[in-house]
């Protein structure tokens, strides 16, 4: 059986491994992926876009509780880094499945992403911002998107933000969604665009979003961390030190994570804490929010079921599945 790659292998040795054995690393490291090992696999650039591409296709890669539950992180960003246009529809998908499955991480850094790929997106953000049918957290991402296009590539800054400034003018549009334009357009500091702020702020629209004050003081700079930052600093040796001594600040000792474990029954929901399930009222149910029946916790009821089918080919002797299904 082959040896994974060490995380603290050299640049050479990554540059080494075959395609799928780098691949397999975005699986296994979680959040501690060398820069060494994410440059190589930006270096082979668009001949591993279909593999990267795959990760974030595979919907079961957004919601693992293993190591590969940062797969998903790392297509997205070494798919950015590479900036291809091939990159463009899978990017567009995270962008959509991240919403979906609130990766607030992947959501905060695709603008910044479409920004470094450039102009060649705009057609396709263009059309998922003006698709009133889409959920307006996903229409504010593409806007964002093509604002950072427009920093990034000023000759497009006017195109970009009369179209985003027509969104937040247009009275038959979701309200939210003319709040969202209206936070761009306050962000990158667009003063032609003032007047329609403050419209905004005096018809309700802009509610819990921004205020009069902060039209006419927000105006006058620009706010675009957002829309400019580096996403690849994600592995920088500093920021990898610094997740791992918050995870490591975070873990149980071996007595405390084995006191816990023994307060537990099998099949437990870990988010419900014991003294919580002492206080339910014993008529009330299962919460829609915790227990086997809840829609964050299926993986319980799978184990269960899978618990008493081996419990029972066992019980019963079964030596074919069409036994099993018989019985």
């Amino acid at each position: 059986m082959t040896e994974p790659a060490s995380l603290d292998a050299s640049p050479l040795e990554y540059g080494k491994l075959p395609d799928d054995r780098l691949i397999q690393l975005l699986f296994t490291e979680a959040d501690q992926l060398p820069l060494a090992a994410a440059r190589e696999i930006v270096a082979r650039s668009r001949r591993l876009i279909p593999a990267l591409a795959g990760i974030i296709e595979e919907g079961c890669n957004w919601h693992k509780h293993d190591a590969g539950w940062c797969a998903v992180v790392h297509a997205a960003y070494l798919l950015g880094a590479i900036a291809d246009e091939a990159a463009i529809p899978p990017l567009l998908l995270a962008m959509e499945d991240a919403g979906y499955w609130d990766n607030e991480m992947l959501t905060y850094d695709l603008p910044a992403i479409f920004g470094r790929i450039g102009p060649k997106a705009l057609s396709l953000l263009r059309e998922i911002a003006h698709d009133d049918e889409q959920e307006p957290s996903l229409r504010d991402s593409a806007m964002m998107s093509m604002a950072a296009v427009a920093q990034n590539h000023p000759e497009y800054g006017q195109e970009v933000f009369l179209f985003i400034g027509s969104i937040a003018a247009d009275s038959n549009e979701n309200r939210e969604t003319r709040a969202y334009a209206g936070c761009i357009l306050l962000d990158c500091g667009r003063q032609e665009h003032e007047a329609l702020l403050l419209s905004l702020v005096r018809s309700g629209v802009a509610a819990n979003m921004f205020d009069a004050g902060e039209v006419r003081r927000d105006i006058k700079d620009q706010h675009l961390h957002a829309y400019l930052h580096d996403w690849m600093d994600f592995y920088s040796p500093e920021m990898i030190a610094s997740r791992r001594k918050g995870t490591e600040e975070a873990r149980l000792t071996e007595e405390a994570a084995l006191k816990e474990a023994l307060t537990r029954d099998w099949g437990e929901d870990p988010d419900v804490c014991p003294d919580e399930d002492a206080s339910l009222d014993e008529d009330a149910g299962e919460s829609e929010e915790c227990g086997l029946n809840s829609p964050r916790k299926p993986w319980l009821v799978r184990e269960q079921l899978s618990a008493h089918s081996a419990r029972t080919i066992h019980e019963k002797g079964f030596k074919t599945a069409d036994e099993m299904n018989a019985y």
